[in-house]
């Protein structure tokens, strides 16, 4: 079975291989990914303050996410994980 989660990196500033699309700042618009995929996302401190990624689990396990890049303008990076995009059902975050 096939859980959808949601991944939302707010104010950060990340940089890795595949760009996203904009707009992609809300789980509405989030941009689609997948495990073990490599993604590029970027926001502006003001003007676009938050990347979504969708990706869906297919299995038990371990996720481990990691983010690298520069973080310019933002007083700290904020990592949620919710269930099935909704926002009111975080399963895991990170400050």
């Amino acid at each position: 079975m096939k859980t959808p989660l949601l991944l939302t990196a707010l104010l950060i500033s990340f940089s890795m291989v595949k760009a996203e699309t904009e707009p992609n700042n809300w789980a509405l618009t989030a941009n689609q990914t997948s495990i073990g995929a490599t993604e590029n996302g970027h926001v502006i401190p003001g003007t676009d303050n938050n990347d979504w990624w969708k990706f869906d689990v297919t299995q038990t396990g371990t996720l481990e996410l990691s983010l690298t890049g520069t973080i310019t303008g933002f007083p700290q990076v904020l990592i949620d994980l919710f269930h099935e995009g909704d926002t009111a059902n975080r399963v895991a975050y990170a400050y």
